[in-house]
């Protein structure tokens, strides 16, 4: 029987996230691999232990940028409609004012878990990707989505590497995922 690897992995990075705490999530949102991850970024932004710094993130990294050139769902490509949906669900739970407020810091202006080598801003400005008014988007990005997060203040890097993360997934959930590879490779022989 042939192993469908995203649904396993999608499985386990739901289980590993209804017991993490906020850094873990905000770990996830920040060192995952956006490729192929809609769905579970659909569920982050669904989840009530959504915090306001990891939606702010989901989003920012959900390229807002790019979603602004289209005035509707219906204007979207089909291979990024799940994206426009992600993103619109993110700005509307932080809109409402419906995610948790515990969790780590994030300043989409200068996000420090991507660092890039200039002392005068050493972060990387998500924010520099959206488009303005005088660019004539299908749509503005909110400006509280441009706020700075405050929370508690986590080496996100730092505790990716120390606690053997890779591309946003614990060690736990490479494991199982490597663990099926391998039975998947002796099934085949």
């Amino acid at each position: 029987m042939s192993v469908d690897f995203d649904d396993l992995e999608l499985r386990l990075m739901r289980e590993f996230l209804e017991s993490a705490s906020s850094t873990e999530w905000m770990v996830a949102a920040l060192m995952m691999n956006y490729d192929g991850k809609s769905e579970l970024i659909a569920w982050m932004a669904a989840h009530p232990r959504l915090d306001r710094a990891t939606a702010s993130a989901l989003f920012w990294y959900s390229q807002p940028g790019y979603y602004q050139r289209f005035r509707g769902e219906a204007d979207v490509p089909p291979v990024n409609r799940a994206g426009w949906r992600n993103l619109r669900a993110l700005r509307d739970r932080v809109a409402s004012g419906t995610v948790a407020v515990a969790g780590a810091s994030f300043d989409p202006a200068n996000d420090s878990s991507k660092p890039t080598g200039n002392p005068n801003h050493p972060g990387q400005d998500w924010t520099a990707e959206a488009l303005g008014a005088q660019d004539d988007p299908g749509w503005l990005i909110p400006p509280l989505m441009f706020e700075s997060v405050t929370g508690d203040d986590v080496d996100i890097r730092g505790y990716a590497e120390a606690n053997g993360w890779v591309e946003g997934m614990p060690p736990t959930v490479l494991e199982e995922l490597e663990a099926a590879w391998l039975n998947e490779g002796e099934d085949d022989e």
